[in-house]
């Protein structure tokens, strides 16, 4: 947004904002719905003509570089029943883990304590699948 410099438009343009929050909203939607998706919101009657301008720069952009591009594609974009809900699972395990702990900055223990408990139920890190029993029999 801020590389568009959509800011601006984002915060005094209603149809600018629905469109935003639409494009961002695409992942949720079933798979072969997310370019048909993408086609509806480009469809939207945004009113300022320079932010029209800006919206259909985005729209070309998320078209080029996450729907059409062979690498990503819409199935990998996709998070619907997904129970992370986000395509990144080290973003997801990192929002529950702030979630629990609720600090900008426990100490030391109490995010260790958290840690335990997060291992506990089963949830270690989703990238490395790491054992953090090592650590936490320091604990």
């Amino acid at each position: 947004m801020k590389k568009l410099k959509l800011q601006q438009a984002y915060t005094t343009d209603k149809q600018t904002q629905l469109a935003f929050r639409c494009v961002l909203s695409l992942p949720l939607l079933p798979c072969n719905d997310i370019e048909p998706g993408l086609g509806d919101v480009k469809l939207l009657d945004i009113d300022d003509s320079a932010s029209n301008q800006l919206m259909q720069q985005l729209f070309r952009y998320v078209e080029r570089h996450w729907i059409k591009k062979s690498s990503i594609r819409p199935s990998r974009l996709l998070v619907r029943d997904n129970s992370s809900r986000t395509n990144n699972a080290m973003e997801s395990f990192h929002a529950a883990l702030r979630r629990r702990v609720k600090v900008a900055h426990p100490n030391l223990f109490t995010f260790l304590g958290h840690l335990k408990r997060v291992h506990n139920e089963g949830r270690g890190c989703p990238i490395c699948r790491a054992d953090i029993t090592i650590v936490l029999t320091l604990y």
